[in-house]
């Protein structure tokens, strides 16, 4: 027989402790073609032995687990996924959830690690300390917004099958996004792409083939526009202040707003954002360009120090406790 991928799904929940399972209730992310990989080295022995031989045998090395997924973006789900590449959530209102880049020297500067409790069809995993290594968000107009993730996480375990359960709260559709550059608004913006990287990675010590910690560096953004040319004054590549040729460190923001569910939005802040490297073409029938941007660390964007962005969502959850 066979198992079928469709049946698999993803849950998660924030971690009190570092490493030990959540214990609390497990939220589930609707996912897809989400992958599963045990990172076991092996320890090639290559010792000369009299023979024209390379490998007499391999020993078990180190082990971590990483686990890619991707999902649409949901207005009630989302903060998860935030809350681990960047930092703590910060409610206020009825109910606005703030993640701005964590920045505490006594922690390491680390986000909430996330338990996934992982069903693939086939077997229940689980995976403890989890953190994104890359956590990036797409959206055009004629798609919907989507994130897509690597994570890393210690040497998966195999618990019982959970149960799931899915909220009802409607996607993001592509097409209900505002790109405001430097206090303007752009009707003009076909589709984006963003990405935090966190240089996540495992770091290993003596007494354990699993990672002491999953460790999250420092955070960097980058992105892309592609957009129509609908006039001649372009502002990333025309004239003496154009914004992808010369030193101009403008805030970019994106609010996506769910256009089913009352005062449901996403918004991602850049308040110090470089355009460059734009490329205009004319491979369709009408031009276009595409322009890449790095965000820049400003004190707006952090609750300490500096950050690139912050991302706030806009909800009917009250909060996000990790337990």
């Amino acid at each position: 027989m066979a198992f079928a991928s469709s049946n698999s799904f993803l849950g998660v929940a924030l971690e009190s402790t570092r490493g030990t399972a959540a214990a609390g209730t497990y939220t589930y992310l609707p996912i897809q073609t989400p992958t599963l990989t045990p990172v076991r080295t092996f320890i090639k022995d290559d010792a000369f032995r009299g023979s024209p031989v390379e490998t007499y045998d391999g020993v078990q090395g180190v082990w971590h687990t990483e686990i890619d997924a991707k999902g649409y973006v949901y207005g009630d789900t989302f903060p998860l996924m935030a809350i681990s590449a960047l930092g703590p959530d910060v409610v206020s209102g009825t109910y606005i959830h703030t993640m701005k880049l964590a920045n505490n020297a006594a922690t390491g500067s680390q986000p909430a690690s996330l338990t996934m409790k992982y069903f693939d069809g086939a077997n229940p995993w689980q995976v403890t300390g989890s953190q994104p290594a890359d956590f990036e968000v797409t959206g055009g107009a004629d798609k919907a917004l989507e994130w897509s993730a690597k994570l890393m996480g210690y040497a998966w375990t195999t618990p019982s099958t959970p149960t799931a359960s899915f909220s009802t709260i409607p996607l993001i559709p592509g097409w209900d996004v505002t790109s405001t550059i430097n206090s303007a608004s752009l009707s003009y913006i076909e589709d984006f792409t963003l990405k935090i990287g966190r240089k996540t990675a495992p770091i290993f010590t003596q007494g354990s083939a699993s990672p002491q910690v999953i460790f999250t560096g420092p955070c960097d953004v980058t992105g892309t526009l592609t957009y129509v040319v609908n006039d001649t004054s372009d502002p990333f590549a025309v004239g003496g202040s154009a914004f992808a040729l010369y030193r101009e460190r403008i805030p970019f923001v994106i609010v996506a707003t769910d256009p089913n569910t009352a005062a449901t939005s996403v918004t991602f802040t850049m308040t110090t954002v470089q355009f460059q490297t734009v490329k205009r073409s004319t491979t369709k029938s009408y031009v276009e360009s595409t322009v890449e941007f790095f965000a820049e660390a400003n004190a707006t964007d952090a609750l300490t120090g500096y950050s690139p962005i912050s991302i706030a969502v806009d909800n009917a959850v009250a909060s996000y406790v990790a337990s």
